[in-house]
């Protein structure tokens, strides 16, 4: 029990880390909702993106990504549990704030009819612009 418990209060994420291995982040964006639900979206380097949402649950979108401009078009979606369908594209909005934490705004658009984006604060964009 004194392993288990030494385990639990030094590793408290578990002993691997499997974010590392799936390759480095170069865009990061997320946003705090209602009741304390937290969505975070991080485009890799292999041209894969996870999204991850954590509300009364942890749901996991994933897919690839292609960057066109400034817009992000998501192909090849595995949905997560209780996701019934994902955002076709993004789009990148650089902001002026002098927040330094939030870079910008990410607008995801369901499909081209959309009108009412979902927004997401973007805290990393390396990006070549």
């Amino acid at each position: 029990m004194t392993t288990a418990l030494s385990l639990i209060f030094f590793w408290p994420n578990g002993l691997i880390n499997f974010e590392k291995l799936e390759g480095d982040n170069l865009f990061v964006a997320e946003r705090e909702g209602a009741a304390n639900c937290y969505t975070t979206l991080r485009l890799k380097a292999n041209k894969k993106f996870v999204e991850k949402n954590i509300c009364f649950g942890v749901t996991e979108v994933s897919g690839n990504y292609s960057i066109k401009g400034d817009s992000i078009f998501f192909s090849n979606v595995r949905l997560g549990r209780n996701v019934s369908e994902y955002y076709q594209f993004a789009v990148i909005k650089h902001s002026d704030l002098q927040n330094k934490k939030i870079v910008g705004e990410l607008k995801r658009f369901m499909n081209y009819n959309d009108t009412l984006p979902q927004d997401l604060f973007i805290t990393k964009n390396e990006f070549k612009n």
